[in-house]
Protein backbone atom coordinates (compact mmCIF):
# COMPACT_ATOMS: atom_id res chain seq x y z
CA UNK A 1 0.00 0.00 0.00
CA UNK A 2 1.17 3.48 -0.99
CA UNK A 3 0.71 5.58 1.64
CA UNK A 4 1.69 3.04 4.21
CA UNK A 5 4.59 2.56 2.30
CA UNK A 6 5.57 6.76 2.28
CA UNK A 7 4.55 6.78 6.18
CA UNK A 8 7.23 4.11 7.16
CA UNK A 9 9.13 4.56 4.44
CA UNK A 10 9.64 8.06 2.95
CA UNK A 11 9.22 10.38 5.28
CA UNK A 12 12.70 10.74 7.06
CA UNK A 13 15.47 11.41 4.66
CA UNK A 14 17.67 8.26 4.04
CA UNK A 15 21.06 10.02 5.25
CA UNK A 16 20.03 9.70 8.87
CA UNK A 17 21.45 7.66 11.68
CA UNK A 18 19.76 3.67 12.10
CA UNK A 19 17.57 4.62 15.16
CA UNK A 20 15.79 7.52 13.49
CA UNK A 21 12.91 5.36 11.95
CA UNK A 22 9.45 6.08 10.89
CA UNK A 23 8.21 2.58 10.97
CA UNK A 24 5.53 3.66 13.54
CA UNK A 25 3.55 5.97 11.21
CA UNK A 26 2.88 3.40 9.02
CA UNK A 27 0.67 1.99 11.41
CA UNK A 28 -1.65 4.95 11.05
CA UNK A 29 -2.78 2.99 7.45
CA UNK A 30 -4.72 0.03 9.79
CA UNK A 31 -6.84 2.44 11.78
CA UNK A 32 -9.27 5.22 11.45
CA UNK A 33 -7.88 8.67 11.15
CA UNK A 34 -8.18 10.66 14.32
CA UNK A 35 -10.49 13.58 14.56
CA UNK A 36 -8.03 15.87 15.34
CA UNK A 37 -6.11 14.99 12.17
CA UNK A 38 -9.55 15.81 10.11
CA UNK A 39 -9.49 18.66 7.73
CA UNK A 40 -12.67 20.90 7.74
CA UNK A 41 -15.65 20.79 4.85
CA UNK A 42 -13.06 22.57 2.48
CA UNK A 43 -10.84 20.06 2.97
CA UNK A 44 -8.09 22.14 4.90
CA UNK A 45 -6.59 21.99 8.21
CA UNK A 46 -6.54 24.42 11.03
CA UNK A 47 -2.51 24.24 11.74
CA UNK A 48 0.26 24.69 9.80
CA UNK A 49 4.16 23.84 11.10
CA UNK A 50 7.41 24.36 10.46
CA UNK A 51 9.96 21.88 8.97
CA UNK A 52 12.25 20.10 11.08
CA UNK A 53 15.58 20.52 9.50
CA UNK A 54 18.91 18.09 9.18
CA UNK A 55 22.13 20.06 8.58
CA UNK A 56 23.97 17.47 6.19
CA UNK A 57 27.39 17.08 4.87
CA UNK A 58 27.79 16.76 1.23
CA UNK A 59 31.66 16.74 0.99
CA UNK A 60 34.74 19.07 1.85
CA UNK A 61 32.41 22.44 2.95
CA UNK A 62 29.43 21.95 1.35
CA UNK A 63 26.44 21.41 2.92
CA UNK A 64 22.75 20.36 2.06
CA UNK A 65 19.59 20.98 4.44
CA UNK A 66 17.45 18.43 4.27
CA UNK A 67 14.34 18.94 5.95
CA UNK A 68 10.69 17.11 6.20
CA UNK A 69 7.47 18.28 8.14
CA UNK A 70 5.79 16.75 11.23
CA UNK A 71 3.98 13.55 10.61
CA UNK A 72 0.50 15.67 10.79
CA UNK A 73 0.53 17.52 7.89
CA UNK A 74 2.97 14.58 6.29
CA UNK A 75 -0.06 12.38 6.52
CA UNK A 76 -1.89 14.67 4.38
CA UNK A 77 0.75 15.16 1.47
CA UNK A 78 1.32 11.33 1.43
CA UNK A 79 -2.61 10.52 2.10
CA UNK A 80 -2.95 12.85 -1.45
CA UNK A 81 -0.37 11.71 -3.40
CA UNK A 82 -1.46 7.94 -2.62
CA UNK A 83 -4.64 8.52 -3.60
CA UNK A 84 -3.71 10.17 -7.15
CA UNK A 85 -0.99 7.68 -8.15
CA UNK A 86 -2.54 6.48 -10.93
CA UNK A 87 -2.74 9.97 -12.45
CA UNK A 88 0.30 11.23 -11.15
CA UNK A 89 2.24 7.77 -12.53
CA UNK A 90 0.62 8.88 -15.91
CA UNK A 91 1.68 12.30 -15.63
CA UNK A 92 5.35 11.05 -15.22
CA UNK A 93 4.97 8.53 -18.22
CA UNK A 94 4.67 11.79 -20.60
CA UNK A 95 9.23 12.58 -20.09
CA UNK A 96 11.85 10.43 -21.76
CA UNK A 97 14.69 12.02 -19.77
CA UNK A 98 14.29 11.45 -15.94
CA UNK A 99 16.69 8.17 -15.04
CA UNK A 100 15.37 9.25 -11.64
CA UNK A 101 10.98 9.07 -12.06
CA UNK A 102 10.01 7.44 -8.91
CA UNK A 103 8.67 3.75 -9.47
CA UNK A 104 6.66 0.95 -7.55
CA UNK A 105 8.07 -1.69 -9.18
CA UNK A 106 11.73 -3.64 -8.17
CA UNK A 107 13.06 -4.17 -4.91
CA UNK A 108 12.82 -0.90 -2.67
CA UNK A 109 13.75 0.41 0.75
CA UNK A 110 11.68 3.12 0.26
CA UNK A 111 8.25 3.82 -0.93
CA UNK A 112 9.97 4.57 -4.26
CA UNK A 113 12.75 3.30 -6.53
CA UNK A 114 14.18 5.09 -9.28
CA UNK A 115 13.17 4.18 -12.87
CA UNK A 116 17.17 3.51 -13.77
CA UNK A 117 20.17 2.83 -11.00
CA UNK A 118 23.07 5.41 -11.21
CA UNK A 119 24.97 1.90 -12.98
CA UNK A 120 22.58 2.46 -15.92
CA UNK A 121 23.15 5.98 -16.20
CA UNK A 122 26.24 5.86 -18.09
CA UNK A 123 24.54 3.46 -20.53
CA UNK A 124 22.20 5.95 -20.92
CA UNK A 125 24.69 8.73 -21.39
CA UNK A 126 26.38 6.37 -24.35
CA UNK A 127 23.27 6.38 -25.92
CA UNK A 128 22.57 9.94 -26.09
CA UNK A 129 25.80 10.59 -27.24
CA UNK A 130 25.87 7.84 -30.54
CA UNK A 131 24.99 10.22 -32.73
CA UNK A 132 26.00 13.60 -31.42
CA UNK A 133 28.95 15.71 -32.20
CA UNK A 134 28.04 18.19 -29.01
CA UNK A 135 26.52 17.61 -25.58
CA UNK A 136 24.58 20.26 -23.93
CA UNK A 137 25.01 20.18 -19.75
CA UNK A 138 22.59 21.98 -17.99
CA UNK A 139 22.26 22.08 -14.04
CA UNK A 140 19.08 23.73 -12.78
CA UNK A 141 20.04 26.35 -9.76
CA UNK A 142 19.19 25.26 -6.46
CA UNK A 143 16.70 23.22 -7.37
CA UNK A 144 14.81 22.22 -4.81
CA UNK A 145 15.03 24.93 -2.61
CA UNK A 146 14.31 27.67 -5.37
CA UNK A 147 11.21 25.48 -6.62
CA UNK A 148 7.58 27.34 -6.56
CA UNK A 149 5.02 25.32 -4.98
CA UNK A 150 2.70 26.92 -7.72
CA UNK A 151 4.61 25.71 -10.40
CA UNK A 152 3.17 22.11 -8.66
CA UNK A 153 -0.28 22.89 -10.66
CA UNK A 154 0.64 24.53 -13.59
CA UNK A 155 2.94 21.20 -14.24
CA UNK A 156 -0.58 19.21 -13.78
CA UNK A 157 -2.71 21.30 -15.17
CA UNK A 158 -1.47 24.09 -17.52
CA UNK A 159 -0.55 27.97 -16.20
CA UNK A 160 -3.50 29.61 -17.76
CA UNK A 161 -5.92 27.01 -16.15
CA UNK A 162 -4.52 26.74 -12.62
CA UNK A 163 -4.52 30.58 -12.25
CA UNK A 164 -8.47 31.08 -13.04
CA UNK A 165 -8.60 27.96 -10.95
CA UNK A 166 -6.46 29.14 -7.56
CA UNK A 167 -8.94 27.57 -4.19
CA UNK A 168 -6.69 24.94 -2.07
CA UNK A 169 -8.85 22.10 -2.81
CA UNK A 170 -10.09 22.70 -6.34
CA UNK A 171 -7.51 20.56 -8.07
CA UNK A 172 -5.24 17.84 -7.90
CA UNK A 173 -2.09 20.21 -8.15
CA UNK A 174 -3.64 23.05 -6.30
CA UNK A 175 -4.44 20.40 -3.49
CA UNK A 176 -0.24 19.33 -3.66
CA UNK A 177 0.54 22.75 -3.33
CA UNK A 178 -1.46 23.32 -0.22
CA UNK A 179 0.15 20.33 1.76
CA UNK A 180 3.65 21.36 0.52
CA UNK A 181 2.87 24.85 2.14
CA UNK A 182 1.38 23.89 4.83
CA UNK A 183 4.13 21.62 6.30
CA UNK A 184 6.62 24.87 5.83
CA UNK A 185 5.11 27.77 7.88
CA UNK A 186 2.62 28.51 4.15
CA UNK A 187 5.44 28.82 2.29
CA UNK A 188 5.50 28.79 -1.31
CA UNK A 189 9.42 28.86 -1.99
CA UNK A 190 11.37 25.34 -1.86
CA UNK A 191 10.50 21.73 -1.42
CA UNK A 192 11.72 20.16 1.10
CA UNK A 193 14.91 17.59 0.91
CA UNK A 194 15.06 14.25 1.89
CA UNK A 195 11.35 12.84 1.64
CA UNK A 196 9.96 10.58 -1.10
CA UNK A 197 6.77 13.22 -1.34
CA UNK A 198 9.27 15.96 -2.51
CA UNK A 199 10.87 13.35 -5.26
CA UNK A 200 7.84 12.65 -6.51
CA UNK A 201 6.88 16.30 -6.83
CA UNK A 202 9.81 17.66 -8.12
CA UNK A 203 9.43 15.08 -10.60
CA UNK A 204 6.06 16.38 -11.64
CA UNK A 205 7.81 20.09 -12.16
CA UNK A 206 10.31 17.72 -14.65
CA UNK A 207 8.20 16.93 -16.78
CA UNK A 208 6.59 19.65 -17.27
CA UNK A 209 10.20 21.47 -18.21
CA UNK A 210 10.91 18.91 -20.38
CA UNK A 211 7.29 18.83 -22.32
CA UNK A 212 7.81 22.87 -22.57
CA UNK A 213 11.18 22.42 -23.96
CA UNK A 214 9.76 20.07 -26.80
CA UNK A 215 6.77 23.14 -27.66
CA UNK A 216 9.77 25.29 -28.12
CA UNK A 217 12.36 22.88 -30.27
CA UNK A 218 10.79 20.96 -32.25
CA UNK A 219 13.71 18.99 -33.84
CA UNK A 220 13.74 15.24 -32.31
CA UNK A 221 16.20 15.39 -29.27
CA UNK A 222 18.21 12.26 -27.41
CA UNK A 223 18.23 13.72 -23.85
CA UNK A 224 18.78 12.36 -20.14
CA UNK A 225 18.55 13.56 -16.87
CA UNK A 226 19.53 12.90 -13.40
CA UNK A 227 17.22 14.56 -11.28
CA UNK A 228 17.99 18.40 -11.98
CA UNK A 229 21.02 17.52 -14.45
CA UNK A 230 20.62 17.41 -18.12
CA UNK A 231 22.61 16.28 -20.75
CA UNK A 232 21.41 16.58 -24.28
CA UNK A 233 23.32 15.62 -27.93
CA UNK A 234 23.00 17.62 -30.83
CA UNK A 235 24.65 17.01 -34.10
CA UNK A 236 26.24 20.74 -34.71
CA UNK A 237 27.05 23.70 -32.58
CA UNK A 238 24.28 26.20 -33.69
CA UNK A 239 21.42 23.21 -32.50
CA UNK A 240 22.90 23.16 -29.32
CA UNK A 241 22.88 26.74 -28.54
CA UNK A 242 19.02 26.61 -29.54
CA UNK A 243 18.23 24.22 -27.61
CA UNK A 244 19.98 26.09 -24.67
CA UNK A 245 17.90 29.32 -25.25
CA UNK A 246 14.34 27.01 -25.44
CA UNK A 247 15.84 24.77 -22.61
CA UNK A 248 16.06 28.20 -20.27
CA UNK A 249 12.48 29.43 -21.36
CA UNK A 250 11.03 26.37 -20.46
CA UNK A 251 12.71 26.52 -17.17
CA UNK A 252 12.11 30.06 -16.43
CA UNK A 253 8.13 28.99 -17.30
CA UNK A 254 8.09 27.23 -13.72
CA UNK A 255 10.31 29.97 -12.35
CA UNK A 256 13.60 28.16 -12.47
CA UNK A 257 16.84 29.28 -14.17
CA UNK A 258 20.12 27.06 -14.74
CA UNK A 259 23.32 27.17 -13.06
CA UNK A 260 25.41 29.40 -15.13
CA UNK A 261 28.83 27.52 -13.91
CA UNK A 262 27.59 24.44 -14.30
CA UNK A 263 25.89 24.60 -18.08
CA UNK A 264 27.80 24.08 -20.67
CA UNK A 265 28.21 22.91 -24.84
CA UNK A 266 31.20 20.94 -25.32
CA UNK A 267 32.10 19.44 -28.39
CA UNK A 268 32.66 15.57 -28.29
CA UNK A 269 34.33 13.00 -27.29
CA UNK A 270 34.17 13.50 -23.45
CA UNK A 271 34.34 11.10 -20.46
CA UNK A 272 31.32 9.92 -19.27
CA UNK A 273 30.87 10.56 -15.38
CA UNK A 274 34.01 10.98 -13.50
CA UNK A 275 37.75 9.34 -14.16
CA UNK A 276 38.36 9.07 -10.47
CA UNK A 277 36.00 5.75 -9.50
CA UNK A 278 38.11 3.32 -11.53
CA UNK A 279 41.42 3.31 -9.86
CA UNK A 280 39.50 2.94 -6.68
CA UNK A 281 36.77 0.09 -7.54
CA UNK A 282 39.65 -1.11 -9.49
CA UNK A 283 42.36 -1.38 -6.89
CA UNK A 284 43.17 -5.05 -5.56
CA UNK A 285 45.04 -5.77 -2.48
CA UNK A 286 47.45 -8.46 -2.25
CA UNK A 287 47.15 -11.37 0.87
CA UNK A 288 50.25 -11.31 1.84
CA UNK A 289 50.46 -9.42 4.86
CA UNK A 290 53.28 -7.47 4.42
CA UNK A 291 52.75 -7.02 0.39
CA UNK A 292 48.92 -6.19 1.97
CA UNK A 293 50.61 -3.23 4.24
CA UNK A 294 52.24 -1.44 1.05
CA UNK A 295 48.91 -1.83 -1.09
CA UNK A 296 46.62 -0.08 2.13
CA UNK A 297 49.19 2.72 1.86
CA UNK A 298 48.98 3.06 -1.78
CA UNK A 299 45.73 2.88 -2.02
CA UNK A 300 45.12 5.79 0.35
CA UNK A 301 47.50 7.71 -0.88
CA UNK A 302 45.14 7.34 -4.35
CA UNK A 303 42.29 8.34 -2.31
CA UNK A 304 43.86 11.73 -0.61
CA UNK A 305 45.41 12.57 -3.95
CA UNK A 306 42.35 12.43 -5.99
CA UNK A 307 40.22 14.39 -2.84
CA UNK A 308 42.59 16.44 -3.27
CA UNK A 309 42.03 16.87 -7.26
CA UNK A 310 38.05 16.19 -6.56
CA UNK A 311 36.99 18.50 -4.00
CA UNK A 312 33.54 18.70 -4.74
CA UNK A 313 33.31 14.74 -5.33
CA UNK A 314 32.57 11.80 -2.50
CA UNK A 315 36.05 10.67 -3.17
CA UNK A 316 36.81 8.97 0.64
CA UNK A 317 33.26 8.64 1.04
CA UNK A 318 33.43 6.26 -2.10
CA UNK A 319 36.19 4.56 -0.87
CA UNK A 320 35.80 3.64 2.51
CA UNK A 321 32.11 2.21 0.95
CA UNK A 322 34.24 0.30 -1.84
CA UNK A 323 36.30 -1.79 1.10
CA UNK A 324 33.23 -3.51 2.08
CA UNK A 325 34.84 -6.73 0.20
CA UNK A 326 38.22 -6.16 1.71
CA UNK A 327 39.75 -8.83 3.96
CA UNK A 328 42.15 -7.67 6.13
CA UNK A 329 44.79 -9.67 7.34
CA UNK A 330 45.43 -9.96 11.18
CA UNK A 331 48.82 -8.15 11.40
CA UNK A 332 47.38 -4.98 9.40
CA UNK A 333 44.22 -4.24 11.31
CA UNK A 334 45.53 -1.97 13.25
CA UNK A 335 47.04 -0.02 10.18
CA UNK A 336 43.68 -0.24 8.35
CA UNK A 337 42.04 1.08 11.51
CA UNK A 338 44.47 4.00 12.06
CA UNK A 339 43.56 4.89 8.33
CA UNK A 340 39.40 4.25 8.74
CA UNK A 341 39.87 6.89 11.64
CA UNK A 342 41.73 9.46 9.52
CA UNK A 343 39.36 8.93 6.78
CA UNK A 344 36.51 10.01 9.24
CA UNK A 345 38.33 12.43 11.23
CA UNK A 346 38.68 14.68 8.03
CA UNK A 347 35.95 13.97 5.94
CA UNK A 348 33.09 13.11 8.56
CA UNK A 349 30.95 12.44 5.39
CA UNK A 350 32.68 9.20 5.23
CA UNK A 351 31.14 8.14 9.06
CA UNK A 352 28.25 6.06 7.50
CA UNK A 353 30.03 3.42 5.63
CA UNK A 354 33.13 3.81 7.76
CA UNK A 355 30.24 2.61 11.05
CA UNK A 356 29.73 -0.38 8.50
CA UNK A 357 33.55 -1.23 7.84
CA UNK A 358 34.05 -1.29 11.69
CA UNK A 359 31.24 -3.52 12.67
CA UNK A 360 32.29 -5.92 10.00
CA UNK A 361 35.93 -5.88 10.81
CA UNK A 362 34.54 -6.67 14.87
CA UNK A 363 32.27 -9.45 13.68
CA UNK A 364 35.59 -11.02 12.10
CA UNK A 365 37.31 -10.85 15.07
CA UNK A 366 39.45 -7.44 15.22
CA UNK A 367 39.54 -5.67 18.39
CA UNK A 368 38.00 -1.67 17.89
CA UNK A 369 40.66 0.72 19.66
CA UNK A 370 37.71 2.46 21.59
CA UNK A 371 40.26 4.57 23.31
CA UNK A 372 41.16 5.95 19.26
CA UNK A 373 38.09 5.62 18.32
CA UNK A 374 37.10 8.11 21.35
CA UNK A 375 39.49 10.49 20.55
CA UNK A 376 38.54 10.74 17.06
CA UNK A 377 35.01 10.92 17.76
CA UNK A 378 35.46 13.87 20.24
CA UNK A 379 37.32 15.90 17.60
CA UNK A 380 34.45 15.53 14.88
CA UNK A 381 31.59 16.50 17.92
CA UNK A 382 34.11 19.30 19.25
CA UNK A 383 34.58 20.49 15.48
CA UNK A 384 30.82 20.00 14.38
CA UNK A 385 28.92 21.22 17.19
CA UNK A 386 29.69 24.85 17.02
CA UNK A 387 28.81 25.00 13.63
CA UNK A 388 25.43 23.15 14.16
CA UNK A 389 26.47 20.39 11.95
CA UNK A 390 23.72 17.68 12.62
CA UNK A 391 24.99 14.64 10.44
CA UNK A 392 28.79 14.89 11.81
CA UNK A 393 27.57 15.01 15.28
CA UNK A 394 24.46 12.17 14.93
CA UNK A 395 26.65 9.71 13.75
CA UNK A 396 29.56 10.27 15.82
CA UNK A 397 27.29 9.39 18.47
CA UNK A 398 25.93 7.17 17.07
CA UNK A 399 29.40 4.86 16.71
CA UNK A 400 29.85 5.99 20.21
CA UNK A 401 26.65 3.95 21.22
CA UNK A 402 27.55 1.39 18.93
CA UNK A 403 31.21 0.79 19.51
CA UNK A 404 30.74 1.97 23.70
CA UNK A 405 33.53 4.53 23.19
CA UNK A 406 33.11 6.73 25.62
CA UNK A 407 33.02 10.43 25.42
CA UNK A 408 34.27 13.52 27.81
CA UNK A 409 33.48 16.77 29.08
CA UNK A 410 34.92 18.66 25.77
CA UNK A 411 32.02 16.53 23.87
CA UNK A 412 29.42 16.52 26.55
CA UNK A 413 29.81 20.91 26.09
CA UNK A 414 29.57 21.27 22.96
CA UNK A 415 26.29 18.62 22.31
CA UNK A 416 24.67 20.39 24.79
CA UNK A 417 24.94 23.80 23.29
CA UNK A 418 23.01 22.65 19.87
CA UNK A 419 19.32 22.95 19.81
CA UNK A 420 19.23 20.31 17.43
CA UNK A 421 16.99 17.25 17.62
CA UNK A 422 19.22 14.90 15.91
CA UNK A 423 21.93 15.44 18.28
CA UNK A 424 20.08 15.74 21.40
CA UNK A 425 18.04 12.07 21.17
CA UNK A 426 21.12 10.47 19.82
CA UNK A 427 23.09 12.35 22.71
CA UNK A 428 19.97 11.35 25.11
CA UNK A 429 20.10 7.79 24.10
CA UNK A 430 24.20 7.56 24.66
CA UNK A 431 23.88 9.31 28.09
CA UNK A 432 21.20 6.50 29.34
CA UNK A 433 23.56 3.75 28.44
CA UNK A 434 26.45 5.75 30.25
CA UNK A 435 28.79 7.09 27.45
CA UNK A 436 29.37 10.06 28.47
CA UNK A 437 31.73 11.06 30.97
CA UNK A 438 30.38 13.78 32.81
CA UNK A 439 26.26 14.62 32.70
CA UNK A 440 25.10 16.65 29.77
CA UNK A 441 23.39 19.93 30.09
CA UNK A 442 19.86 19.84 29.22
CA UNK A 443 18.93 23.52 29.58
CA UNK A 444 18.81 24.26 26.13
CA UNK A 445 16.18 21.55 25.32
CA UNK A 446 14.21 21.64 28.00
CA UNK A 447 12.83 24.50 26.50
CA UNK A 448 11.29 22.69 23.44
CA UNK A 449 9.16 20.49 26.18
CA UNK A 450 5.56 22.54 25.43
CA UNK A 451 2.85 21.78 23.27
CA UNK A 452 3.34 25.23 20.45
CA UNK A 453 7.14 23.52 19.94
CA UNK A 454 5.63 20.71 18.35
CA UNK A 455 4.39 22.55 15.36
CA UNK A 456 7.72 24.15 15.24
CA UNK A 457 11.30 23.14 13.82
CA UNK A 458 11.90 20.58 16.86
CA UNK A 459 8.81 19.03 17.12
CA UNK A 460 10.82 15.97 16.78
CA UNK A 461 12.79 16.42 20.31
CA UNK A 462 9.27 18.29 21.72
CA UNK A 463 7.73 14.74 21.07
CA UNK A 464 10.26 11.94 21.07
CA UNK A 465 12.32 12.80 24.09
CA UNK A 466 8.80 12.95 25.68
CA UNK A 467 7.79 9.72 24.40
CA UNK A 468 11.73 8.04 26.04
CA UNK A 469 11.10 9.32 28.76
CA UNK A 470 14.31 11.26 28.41
CA UNK A 471 13.13 15.09 29.24
CA UNK A 472 10.46 16.54 31.41
CA UNK A 473 7.57 18.90 30.22
CA UNK A 474 8.18 22.30 30.82
CA UNK A 475 4.93 22.73 32.91
CA UNK A 476 2.86 20.81 35.05
CA UNK A 477 1.13 18.94 32.91
CA UNK A 478 1.99 16.06 29.72
CA UNK A 479 2.99 18.77 26.70
CA UNK A 480 2.42 15.75 24.31
CA UNK A 481 -0.96 14.40 25.90
CA UNK A 482 -2.05 18.37 25.85
CA UNK A 483 -1.99 18.42 21.94
CA UNK A 484 -5.14 16.57 20.34
CA UNK A 485 -3.10 15.39 17.09
CA UNK A 486 0.19 14.53 19.06
CA UNK A 487 -1.69 12.26 21.88
CA UNK A 488 -2.77 10.16 19.15
CA UNK A 489 0.61 9.40 17.99
CA UNK A 490 1.51 8.85 21.43
CA UNK A 491 -1.52 6.60 22.62
CA UNK A 492 -1.03 4.56 19.55
CA UNK A 493 2.61 3.85 20.16
CA UNK A 494 4.36 5.82 17.61
CA UNK A 495 7.79 6.44 17.87
CA UNK A 496 10.17 8.36 15.82
CA UNK A 497 13.65 6.60 17.40
CA UNK A 498 14.12 3.63 17.82
CA UNK A 499 16.64 2.96 20.99
CA UNK A 500 16.89 -0.98 20.87
CA UNK A 501 17.63 -0.68 17.00
CA UNK A 502 20.13 -3.65 16.27
CA UNK A 503 21.89 -2.40 13.03
CA UNK A 504 21.92 -4.74 10.21
CA UNK A 505 23.90 -7.54 9.62
CA UNK A 506 27.19 -6.85 7.88
CA UNK A 507 27.64 -8.90 4.37
CA UNK A 508 30.64 -10.11 2.84
CA UNK A 509 29.29 -9.58 -0.60
CA UNK A 510 30.64 -6.61 -2.56
CA UNK A 511 28.37 -3.80 -2.25
CA UNK A 512 26.91 -1.53 -5.16
CA UNK A 513 27.66 2.48 -5.21
CA UNK A 514 25.58 5.01 -5.97
CA UNK A 515 27.30 8.28 -7.20
CA UNK A 516 28.01 9.68 -3.96
CA UNK A 517 29.69 6.98 -2.69
CA UNK A 518 26.05 5.45 -0.91
CA UNK A 519 25.09 1.78 -0.78
CA UNK A 520 22.81 1.46 -3.49
CA UNK A 521 19.23 0.29 -2.78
Amino acid sequence: MLLADLLAKGFFPRELPPPFRSTDLGILTGASVPDSWKTNSKGEYARECELERYNHRRVGYLRRQLAFPNPILFYHLAEAIATAWPLLRKHLSHGSWSTTRPTRRGRRRRAFAARQTDDAFAVTVAKVRETSRYILKGDISRFYPSVYTHAIPWALHGRATAKTNFKPMASLGNKLDYWVRMGQSRQTVGLPIGPDTSWVVSELVLVAVEKAFRRRYSAPVRGCSLIDDYELGFSSLPSAEEALAALEASLNEFELSLNVKKTTIRQLPQIIGRSWPESISTYRFRKDAKAQATDLIRFFNTVFEHAVAFPEDYVVKYAVARLSTFDVAPQNWPLYQSLLLQCMTIEPGCLPSSERELRKQRSRGHRIDREALSECLEVIITTGAPLGHSAEVAWALWLAIIFDAKLGSKAAVAVSSMIDSFAALTALHAESLGIFTVPLNRSHWAVTQNSNELWRQNWLLAYEANVQKWLPTAGRSDHVKADPAFKELKTRGVRFYDSQVVPAPVGVGRVRLNANGYPMD
